[in-house]
């Protein structure tokens, strides 16, 4: 699973955000803790943002909901910040 975050991060870094997307689904399949799919889920909806893509905003919003259930709130905090920065925008 490493190895596949590790491919997302380069096809990210290359702007290849499709590539990342198709990446992270699959790793999203995987059984994980709570605050990798959290981070995950961050990922997507970024990703996503980055294409125009308007379906980021379910993986935004599923990221602030599972780092918030997690109790990580200052994590939480980034999230929404730049979820909200993505619909400032938009």
């Amino acid at each position: 699973m490493r190895l596949l975050a590790a491919e997302a991060g380069i096809f990210e870094h290359q702007r290849e955000y499709k590539k990342a997307i198709e990446v992270l689904k699959k790793i999203l399949k995987y059984d994980l803790p709570e605050r990798e799919r959290a981070m995950l889920n961050y990922k997507m909806g970024e990703n996503l943002s980055l294409m125009g893509d308007r379906q980021s905003e379910h993986f935004y919003a599923k990221s602030v909901q599972l780092t918030t259930e997690n109790g990580d709130t200052s994590i939480a905090c980034e999230f929404l910040r730049n979820y909200a920065d993505y619909l400032e925008q938009r």
